[in-house]
């Protein structure tokens, strides 16, 4: 895990998941709305990892103060640019602080609503409240054109890895530039924005 000044990479390339060498945990937050069909769905893994940056030589004061030690919350978004890709389940799911898994918050925006890279990502009003106290590790909220995930303080100071399973219809229709989702990614240390990255596109 970093320690110092960091930026945070995401998948160039989303990765393609087996069915059946998914943990029946994993399924059940996958599959909790909608069956699973090998011809018409796909399965799809994508990472964001906190990378430290090792050479401090050309970074400005602001910059070295920019250190992964000291989030405490890691904010990630995903947005389907087409209709002709569907997101049907994701994983993880909202997890208390004692592992117990819960629904995706469907339907319910976590981030206000903004242009990503220009009012950054800022949770809501609501979502502070619900996670104010140490109740979540992780809260997720999902439609059929976007997924917002929120890790809290445990999951970031565990280490654990930052890595989102999907559950997608892609339409056959569209090309393969079309083949892909954009992804914001930023780290927050009392609500306030350490470092991020935006509209990144992780193809499929």
């Amino acid at each position: 895990m970093p320690y110092g000044p960091f930026n945070l990479e995401v998948s160039n390339k989303a990765q393609k998941v087996d069915y059946d060498t998914l943990a029946d945990s994993i399924k059940g937050s996958l599959f909790k709305f909608s069956s699973f069909d090998k011809v018409e769905h796909d399965l799809f893994m994508f990472c964001v990892s906190p990378v430290e940056i090792m050479e401090y030589s050309n970074l400005t004061w602001r910059e070295k103060r920019k250190a992964y030690k000291k989030a405490d919350r890691v904010l990630i978004q995903l947005r389907s640019p087409t209709e002709g890709i569907e997101l049907l389940g994701i994983y993880p799911t909202t997890i208390d602080s004692h592992s117990q898994r819960e629904l995706d918050l469907g339907g319910e925006f976590l981030f206000e609503i903004g242009i990503p890279k220009i009012f950054k990502l800022k949770v809501t009003s609501k979502l502070k409240n619900k996670i104010r106290s140490d109740k979540f590790e992780v809260v997720a909220s999902r439609t059929d054109r976007s997924a917002q995930w929120v890790y809290l303080k445990d999951w970031v100071k565990s280490g654990s890895p930052f890595e989102m399973q999907l559950f997608c219809k892609v339409s056959k229709s569209i090309g393969e530039k079309e083949r892909h989702i954009l992804c914001d990614a930023q780290a927050n240390q009392n609500g306030r924005i350490i470092n991020g990255t935006y509209n990144a596109q992780v193809m499929f």
